[in-house]
């Protein structure tokens, strides 16, 4: 292991880990909007109907703009989350959680072969 720490190329691997970082912006940035498209279509329409029907957002009963009975009738009519979201949604996070982790890895790793460098290089000044 010691070996493979030392001789490994580290430019190629952060090259290869900003690719990573890059792509799975990317899927993110695409897939989290796609995947809620439905859900933000119905929001957006709730709201709609709603500044048709009181364009005053303070028209209730203590004039504070939160209305917890609205809020309950618009949770109850956007389309709820299905199984494949919360999977799609974990897989991202999971995606994300091991791109951190062989950041974390290969930036321990260098920063270990840095640290052998300069005490082989002092020892050889001695």
């Amino acid at each position: 292991m010691k070996n493979h720490v030392m001789t490994k190329n580290y430019k190629k691997a952060f090259r290869r880990l900003i690719i990573c970082f890059v792509i799975l912006v990317v899927i993110s940035a695409v897939g989290i909007p796609l995947s809620l498209s439905q859900q933000i279509h119905d929001a957006s329409v709730l709201k709609q109907q709603a500044a048709l029907t009181s364009p005053d957002p303070t028209d209730n009963d203590d004039g504070h703009h939160y209305d917890a009975h609205h809020d309950e009738a618009w949770k109850s009519q956007i389309t709820p989350l299905t199984p494949g979201h919360f999977v799609f949604f974990g897989v991202l996070g999971l995606l994300w959680v091991l791109l951190a982790a062989w950041y974390w890895l290969l930036t321990a790793a260098w920063l270990y072969r840095s640290a052998v460098n300069a005490e082989m290089q002092s020892a050889q000044n001695r």
